[in-house]
């Protein structure tokens, strides 16, 4: 899927999206975006110039379908690797709440629904978590809810409703997550956070203020998921501290 970002629509842009579907037999859409930024570098418009309304991804459990715009892992090998450290650290045994926050298009979701209770998905993005949506239905999982709205907002309308989570996952952007996003966590009690992060400090800065609330690092496992970039993926396992 080929996303073209500008500030304007420009009319040759469709003969130029039929020629890259004519000439890259890989490419299953392409899509042209305007408008002044909304969402990261996305403006509110959309328009599909050629092909699939979807993007089809399918990483082990999940069977996803990705709008443009919709955040997902795109090394699919590596984030095999990445979803199996996860649900390795989640440990679970069928009868936890998980809560997954950032969840985007719901892929760490429906690892873990497998073998979780119950899965809740926060998305700030609405077309990403409608994507999370369906795709726990068209994956058959009937465990999962997703909320939309900002993480800081939706997670102490948890805490407010007495929700009792026993594991959280996190995957923010690289700007980390917000100090009133992580306290809202600490507040849900859970036994285990996973950290799924892709910058180093921002990784570093959240850490220490979860040790402050009440955890404490046990693991964390670097992934390469952009080879021959300086970027570093990690995920952190925590734990409550005794």
């Amino acid at each position: 899927m080929l996303t073209l970002v500008g500030q304007k629509e420009q009319e040759r842009l469709t003969g130029l999206a039929a020629c890259l579907m004519e000439q890259t037999p890989n490419l299953v859409s392409v899509w042209a975006n305007f408008g002044e930024p909304v969402y990261g570098i996305y403006g509110d418009k959309w328009i599909k110039l050629a092909g699939a309304d979807k993007l089809p991804d399918n990483i082990g459990d999940a069977r996803l379908r990705v709008s443009p715009g919709s955040f997902t892992q795109i090394n699919a090998a590596q984030a095999r690797l990445l979803y199996e450290c996860v649900q390795r650290y989640a440990d679970l045994n069928g009868k936890e709440t998980v809560v997954d926050a950032y969840c985007g298009v719901g892929s760490i979701a429906l690892h873990l629904a497998r073998k979780a209770r119950a899965v809740i998905g926060i998305e700030e993005y609405p077309p990403a978590a409608a994507d999370a949506a369906a795709n726990a239905e068209l994956s058959g999982f009937g465990n999962c809810r997703f909320v939309t709205g900002r993480v800081e907002e939706a997670l102490p309308r948890l805490v407010t409703e007495g929700r009792a989570v026993q594991v959280a996952v996190v995957d923010p952007p690289r700007a980390g997550c917000a100090a009133a996003a992580l306290k809202a966590l600490a507040e849900l009690h859970p036994k285990r956070i996973i950290y799924v992060s892709c910058d180093p400090a921002t990784l570093a800065r959240d850490a220490r203020l979860l040790t402050e609330l009440g955890y404490a690092v046990r693991e964390a496992q670097p992934l390469d998921m952009f080879p021959h970039t300086g970027a570093v993926e990690a995920i952190v396992l925590l734990e409550q501290k005794q």
